[in-house]
């Protein structure tokens, strides 16, 4: 990895950790609350005799990809539950960077998911998806579950979003899929965030 890379990459931790810290009290109690919550939701829905489990596509092309995980986002952007979700998180971003701070919703958003929700790989070199609920559900997931979960939280909170694929070190394709999540700046100017 050659030194700006590898600068690169330290930059990005040094800004997560940063971004934990300044949080962290705020964020771990709303996990808390949001994981019991999370709980309750398919506790009801199992009593109430309706599908829990969502089945994974395996797909081929990158242009399939990228619709299959925007139209999980978009799908699911209204759910109850992400609805629910949403609105709690724009609770801690409006105490912490005040109302209507695009910006600061976008990190609440996504620490929220770096806390809760742990990377795991899809198995046998396939890709998997599964729905925004179906993270929360099992609190696990890949690049592709991240995205999906991201996303559908932005929509239900109005920040336009958009999927960014990339091709990672060594891969020959596409390898890594993750959110663009815009602030608005000054009229109709957007700012794409990572």
């Amino acid at each position: 990895m050659s030194l700006g890379k590898l600068g690169l990459v330290l930059g990005v931790i040094g800004g997560a950790l940063s971004l934990l810290d300044e949080l962290s009290g705020d964020m771990k109690k709303a996990q808390g609350d949001i994981d019991k919550e999370v709980d309750r939701y398919f506790q009801k829905r199992q009593l109430d005799g309706k599908e829990t489990t969502t089945v994974r596509k395996t797909v081929k092309t990158l242009e399939n990809r990228i619709y299959e995980i925007g139209k999980l986002a978009h799908n699911y952007k209204d759910d109850p539950l992400i609805h629910s979700i949403a609105s709690r998180l724009a609770n801690i971003s409006a105490q912490k960077y005040g109302e209507r701070n695009q910006y600061g919703m976008i990190r609440v958003i996504h620490l929220f998911v770096l806390r809760g929700i742990t990377y795991v790989p899809d198995p046998d070199h396939r890709d998997l998806y599964q729905s925004p609920i179906q993270t929360l559900k099992l609190r696990r997931g890949d690049c592709d579950d991240f995205t999906s979960l991201i996303m559908a939280l932005a929509l239900n909170v109005g920040i336009p979003v958009r999927p960014k694929v990339i091709q990672t070190v060594d891969k020959q394709e596409w390898s890594h899929i993750y959110p663009l999540l815009a602030e608005r700046k000054k009229g109709k100017n957007l700012r794409w965030i990572a």
